[in-house]
């Protein structure tokens, strides 16, 4: 394990971790955090190539690392602290000293804030690796970094910033990110032709540097895929399939009193999503028009999808009084 001793745990938490703590009360929630979640983020090879000797940019990446074990190692053990299990069954672990107890409430408070705290040590490590990939071949050269990047919404800063409603959270990232591949193709893949799109997603994959008309292009793409993927994750988020049946979720990380939207605001949402895609996908379809030439996307400009501006085929769409924007 690269988090090894109770000091370290309180380096990043603080005051949160109790006197009374001690390294093996936290340890099974942290080697399970680095075997899953870390593992799973950043590839096994790189994650063991931690354990050797790192210098220059591999010192921060460790820390970075310790810290996300640290916090969601904390967080896992959080849901589980409260309650203890003995020969008489499961219940609520009793406080052995004399401090006072915590109100509902505060103990919501208090794992909300762990889950911010979570969210955002994994995000710092991810966004880092993503900046410096190219110093850690290991993790570039990796399954995961072809998975992590296989998508043009491919990190939760791209997300937030083409949805600004939606949390920076990987945890987030992740549950639409099942979605992702079958909405790209059903949206961008179709627009552009998939010469193009295959060249883009290319391009984002193998980390290389766009010229402007392809940064103009990934920005576009990414506003009409991201509200897209929303729009097709919002009535599944909360559904849960088992072989036990189907239930719908009304609880958020186990607080209770989280009221979930009902039917009429989810349609209502959708509503909202549904006029941002129209027009995420005129203003795509806008720009590979006007800029397409032999030189600039040629796969496009010699598909049948293209259209002159100022042709009889190609026109600014009408979209006064209209509830779909229209091409």
């Amino acid at each position: 394990m690269l988090v090894t001793t109770i000091e370290q745990v309180r380096d990043v938490i603080g005051s949160a971790v109790r006197t009374e703590n001690t390294f093996e009360i936290l340890e099974p929630y942290l080697a399970k955090t680095e075997e899953n979640l870390i593992a799973e983020l950043i590839g096994q090879q790189q994650l063991t190539a931690m354990y050797g000797s790192v210098s220059g940019s591999g010192l921060k990446l460790l820390d970075l690392i310790k810290k996300a074990i640290i916090w969601n190692g904390y967080l896992d053990g959080w849901y589980q602290g409260f309650y203890e299990f003995s020969g008489s069954g499961v219940g609520k672990a009793i406080v052995k000293d004399k401090k006072e107890s915590l109100f509902r409430y505060q103990e919501d408070q208090i794992q909300k804030d762990i889950v911010r705290k979570a969210d955002d040590a994994t995000e710092r490590l991810m966004l880092f690796l993503e900046t410096n990939a190219s110093y850690f071949p290991l993790y570039k050269n990796s399954e995961v970094y072809a998975q992590n990047f296989a998508y043009l919404v491919s990190t939760p800063g791209a997300l937030q910033r083409a949805l600004p409603e939606v949390s920076k959270s990987y945890r987030m990232y992740m549950v639409l990110r099942g979605y992702m591949n079958r909405i790209e193709n059903a949206s961008v893949r179709i627009l552009t032709g998939d010469d193009l799109y295959d060249d883009l997603k290319s391009k984002v994959s193998s980390g290389s540097v766009l010229d402007p008309n392809y940064k103009k292009l990934l920005v576009l793409a990414q506003d009409y895929a991201a509200p897209a993927t929303l729009l097709e994750a919002m009535p599944w988020i909360r559904v849960q399939f088992s072989p036990a049946g189907i239930r719908i979720l009304s609880v958020l990380n186990n607080l209770q009193d989280e009221t979930p939207v009902n039917d009429t605001q989810t349609q209502w949402l959708m509503g909202i999503l549904e006029k941002r895609i129209d027009t995420a996908k005129t203003a795509l379809k806008m720009f590979l028009n006007q800029v397409a030439s032999n030189t600039v996307f040629p796969d496009y400009y010699h598909s049948d999808l293209y259209r002159a501006p100022g042709s009889r085929a190609w026109k600014m769409p009408d979209n006064d009084c209209k509830k779909h924007f229209r091409l």
